[in-house]
């Protein structure tokens, strides 16, 4: 007795697919990665007021000492803006193992976890900073619809 495989060729393909499920799933990371980038690097609309009302006195002495030995700059509206935090944005490379992938973005500015890191300030969170954490679960559903974009061109068999 002897079975024939009707369309083999498209069952081959469909396992080489199969086989290659883990570098697929690198286009959807990256274009998340893309997406929280963007949304990193937008600064939120200054509170003037918000670093005046909430700051400690540690932290106002602090920041004076800085404008004082030229660190940073003061103006009209407060703080100067350096941009730096927003070019500190980088992406981490894309890690997979056989049941997960991880990957994201990072920033290497030191004072970023007191900006969007876990030890954020009020006062930047009253200037409307997100959290770092908080970016990403804005983002959840726009990530996760990269991924459902990318299974249904798998399944229309447009993925290389």
């Amino acid at each position: 007795m002897a079975v024939k495989v009707i369309n083999l060729d498209e069952k081959i393909a469909g396992l080489e697919a199969l086989a290659n499920l883990r570098t697929w799933v690198k286009r959807p990371l990256k274009r998340a990665n893309q997406l929280l980038m963007e949304e990193a690097r937008d600064y939120p609309t200054k509170d003037p007021g918000a670093f005046t009302a909430l700051a400690t006195p540690g932290q106002k002495r602090a920041y004076w000492a800085k404008v004082g030995s030229g660190e940073i700059q003061h103006g009209a509206s407060g703080y100067v803006r350096t941009n730096k935090l927003r070019d500190s944005w980088q992406e981490m490379k894309i890690k997979l193992a056989a049941d997960r992938a991880k990957s994201g973005i990072e920033s290497n500015l030191p004072g970023n976890q007191y900006v969007m890191g876990k030890r954020q300030q009020p006062f930047h969170a009253k200037s409307g900073w997100l959290t770092d954490e908080k970016l990403a679960s804005e983002n959840e559903r726009e990530v996760d619809f990269f991924f459902q974009d990318e299974i249904a061109n798998f399944k229309r068999g447009k993925l290389a």
